[in-house]
């Protein structure tokens, strides 16, 4: 769970003014998407 918190923390820190932004998981396969912003 550690690994993946970095992980999502990571991605949503480089698409944190983006449009849409993908988590991917420890293989690289997308967890879940997110459209919109969050702000």
């Amino acid at each position: 769970m550690e690994v993946l918190m970095k992980t999502f923390l990571v991605k949503q820190k480089f698409r944190l003014g983006g449009e849409r932004f993908a988590i991917k998981d420890d293989r690289g396969e997308i967890a879940y998407q997110v459209e919109g912003s969050f702000f």
